[in-house]
């Protein structure tokens, strides 16, 4: 019965307006502020942990809003997953450095964009994979039956979704030898043994070897791209990212790569999620911040 009522209301949402959602998505979160619920707290914990140089009334409201962006963003989803060409493009208000991803494929190595965590990534992704032959990890959601949502969603614009383990892996090598996009998610905690730990403002944080891995084998570009959502719809940006973070060293690598990151969320820190829990593993002799919530 839960698994039924959950798709049933994620098929609702698909076919309400993006302004009608935007505003439940501002009501639930003015609520969960609220109630300060766990989402609420894991993002004042992150938000305190990574800029304690600023003010607590400003990193307040940066996490009051970053919370109300979070809950827009679950309401968005359904939407895109549901929409097509026609809709995406009336909704996009600007792409920025579209040719920084095309000179990026004159290489003929492949491309990775690292996508954080920022604005609306489903609708990055279904915009990007219109226009270029992208591959994507997918893990199924514990409620199996939004499992084909999902998918369906996600591959209506040509999208691939692999699976997160070794055969993902050669789908994704085989994409970038042929010189096609392949899109991943690097700020997100890895199984045990698939990362190192690299600072993310200042912050210990296991974070994902898989890029660097696939730079190696494969010596394809980087881009960083990213969709921030504004009154109108979306803006979509393709960044290039600094050189350093094709170095053989795997920590300069990586730690180039948390940096990029960094840039980035700080042009728009109350679209970034911060409420998940991105230093939940820690080095031996460091606690688990968010252990008491």
């Amino acid at each position: 019965m839960k698994d039924f009522l959950i798709n049933f209301f994620f098929r609702l949402l698909e076919k309400l307006p993006l302004d009608f959602l935007r505003v439940l998505g501002k009501i639930t979160g003015k609520i969960l502020i609220l109630l300060n619920g766990k989402i609420y707290k894991y993002t004042l914990i992150n938000l305190n942990l990574t800029h304690q140089h600023l003010p607590k009334d400003k990193l307040k409201d940066i996490a009051n809003k970053a919370v109300i962006n979070s809950a827009i963003n679950f309401f968005e989803m359904p939407l895109i997953w549901n929409q097509d060409k026609k809709w995406l493009l009336e909704k996009l208000n600007k792409v920025n450095g579209n040719e920084n991803l095309s000179a990026a494929f004159t290489k003929k190595n492949g491309v990775i964009v690292i996508i954080p965590h920022l604005g609306s990534w489903e609708f990055f992704g279904k915009y990007t994979s219109l226009n270029f032959p992208m591959t994507s990890m997918y893990q199924p959601p514990k409620l199996s039956n939004l499992d084909p949502l999902i998918k369906r969603g996600r591959e209506s614009s040509g999208a691939s979704l692999v699976p997160t383990n070794k055969t993902g892996i050669k789908k994704i090598l085989k994409a970038l030898k042929s010189n096609e996009l392949v899109a991943i998610l690097p700020d997100q905690v890895p199984k045990e043994g698939s990362g190192i730990y690299s600072n993310f403002f200042g912050i210990p944080a296991y974070t994902m070897n898989l890029v660097h891995n696939l730079l190696i084998k494969t010596s394809c570009e980087i881009i960083i791209g990213y969709a921030v959502r504004d009154n109108k719809g979306f803006n979509i940006f393709y960044e290039n990212a600094n050189e350093n973070i094709k170095n053989l060293d795997k920590e300069k690598s990586i730690d180039t790569m948390n940096i990029e990151l960094e840039k980035i969320i700080n042009k728009y820190k109350e679209q970034y999620e911060w409420s998940y829990k991105r230093f939940k593993k820690q080095p031996i002799g460091r606690k688990n911040p968010y252990k008491n919530c």
